[in-house]
């Protein structure tokens, strides 16, 4: 009988903002696809909002394992990551603080040790493509590529993910920016072999 490998195949999960837009959909990811999942969550996430607290209660019914804690905690970071294989980002980026707050996860990698892929937090266009472009946006995507840099610097593996702001995700909010429906259900095509061609960030 051969034997089922499968399970070595599974890799512990690290969601940061998990219960945002898209590090719900992240969770839900992880947790489908068998990998044993942790979420970072604030302490005081549920008691401020009903939603998210309702959220949390059905990844962990899901399987997810809390772990309460902040990325402006270091110690409690480091203490998560080191239970990684993986670790997503999936923290807002409305403001360039927010998004170089991710550089407090970059020295909590480098300090635990042993994470074998790091996705930062961007899902949206390629910053370093992105030269024409207006504030408040350029210091947004200024803040990404400090991000990005600083990735590199400290030899950490990582995938960036530049989705570029697919139009199925961008119409509904064509008339009301704020509307919160989250991604598209519907299926995407990625046309290719699989093999990297042009730009690669890997």
């Amino acid at each position: 009988m051969a034997k089922d490998n499968s399970a070595k195949m599974l890799s512990s999960i690290l969601v940061i903002g998990g219960t945002g837009m898209i590090g719900q959909h992240l969770v839900t990811a992880s947790l489908d696809a068998g990998h044993p999942t942790a979420v970072l969550v604030r302490p005081a996430t549920a008691d401020a909002d009903a939603g998210k607290a309702k959220l949390i209660e059905a990844f962990q019914s899901c399987g997810a394992r809390l772990v309460y804690g902040d990325i402006n905690e270091h110690e409690g970071l480091v203490a998560a990551i080191k239970q990684a294989d993986v670790v997503f980002s999936a923290v807002g980026h409305s403001s360039r603080e927010e998004v170089e707050g991710q550089l407090k996860i970059v020295a909590a990698i480098q300090e635990a040790g042993g994470v074998k892929r790091f996705l930062p937090s961007e899902y949206g266009c390629d910053v370093e493509l992105a030269e024409q472009i207006l504030e408040p946006a350029r210091s947004i995507l200024g803040a990404k590529r400090r991000v990005r840099e600083a990735v590199r610097a400290a030899g950490i593996p990582h995938t960036i993910i530049s989705s570029n702001w697919f139009q199925g995700f961008l119409l509904p909010r064509a008339v009301n920016p704020e509307a919160n429906g989250g991604p598209p259900d519907n299926s995407v095509t990625i046309f290719g072999d699989g093999k990297l061609q042009g730009r690669t960030f890997m």
